[in-house]
């Protein structure tokens, strides 16, 4: 699969929660997709429409314990604010309402607890070569087109 940036410009209105009792993300409204792409060992995923192929929500479990503390780490990408269009691959036939997919098995979580970033993926800003927002305080940096890393600056309640 691939991410795409669509042009469309959006007005970003979800808000990005972590809540600590239940170790998980969630978004508000809540916006629940069709299909869901697993990030990591953790039950973290991107909720995806089908109807329009575009990254709704990111919610789930993503237990604080596995966090890297780094708080060197910072986003120094220019950022577009645009929705971002997931493109299957031809051997992906399978995307239907209520399935999932896995995006990597085993990938770090870092924390930076001065600015109370989060990122999943790399903090090597030289593998970007785009980073959205699509979410508020939510970012996701890709490379030709694959995932590279979700920049996440939740609230946390």
């Amino acid at each position: 699969m691939i991410f795409i940036e669509n042009k469309r410009t959006i007005e970003i209105d979800t808000k990005l929660y972590f809540r600590k009792k239940e170790e998980s993300f969630d978004t508000e409204p809540a916006n629940c997709g069709d299909f869901t792409i697993m990030i990591g060992v953790h039950y973290l995923g991107i909720d995806i429409s089908l109807d329009t192929m575009e990254v709704i929500s990111i919610r789930g479990y993503c237990d604080r314990a596995s966090w890297i503390n780094d708080n060197n780490m910072r986003l120094n990408k220019q950022t577009k604010k645009c929705a971002i269009k997931v493109k299957p691959s031809e051997s992906e036939d399978w995307w239907f309402r209520g399935a999932a997919t896995d995006l990597l098995e085993n990938i770090p979580i870092y924390f930076n607890k001065n600015t109370n970033w989060v990122c999943i993926g790399t903090t090597n800003n030289e593998q970007y070569d785009t980073c959205i927002e699509f979410i508020n305080n939510c970012i996701m940096c890709l490379s030709n087109g694959e995932f590279r890393a979700l920049w996440l600056n939740p609230e946390f309640i």
